[in-house]
């Protein structure tokens, strides 16, 4: 039985990412800031108890994220790829994308689009879905499961 997909709308406010002292916040490989997009209503996701999202500033400019503004955007997360591994060789697990839909002009149109989405429900993430491959012991066999979803037991649902 194939797990359901994460798929929301939700309104953010945008800010730079900033970090802390003892782990600041650093450009991406083409120079730009991450963004944080706070979720303040509608369905979205928390990772560990923040509503927060951080986006690569690469990203968040082809996505015309603009700081200090809010933002409609969609959720929407993407199937189990095995071939997207960690340095260790495990998978990533649960991956996102997140697309802005509209940048809210005004304070009517915040109201309203606060008003329509209801308040803030967040869908906890941060757990990794287990994964049992079976019968792959080499890495080789990790590629041909993914093409072979019939090998792989459902995610357990986080």
């Amino acid at each position: 039985m194939a797990t359901k997909l994460f798929s929301a709308i939700a309104l953010a406010t945008v800010s730079f990412q900033t970090g802390s002292t003892t782990s600041p916040a650093l450009p991406d490989t083409k120079g730009k800031m991450p963004i944080r997009l706070n979720y303040i209503a509608g369905k979205a996701i928390s990772y560990k108890g923040a509503t927060a999202s951080v986006i690569s500033g690469t990203v968040a400019e082809s996505q015309n994220f603009i700081p200090g503004n809010t933002h409609l955007v969609k959720i929407q997360e993407l199937p189990l790829d095995l071939s997207i591994l960690r340095k260790d060789g495990t998978p990533v697990g649960r991956r996102f994308e997140i697309t802005n839909i509209l940048k809210v002009t005004n304070s009517i149109e915040l109201l309203d689009l606060t008003s329509k989405l209801g308040d803030l429900v967040a869908e906890d993430v941060s757990g990794i879905p287990t994964v049992k491959i079976l019968g792959a012991t080499a890495p080789e066999k990790v590629n041909s499961v993914y093409e072979n979803p019939e090998l792989i037991k459902a995610p357990a649902t986080v």
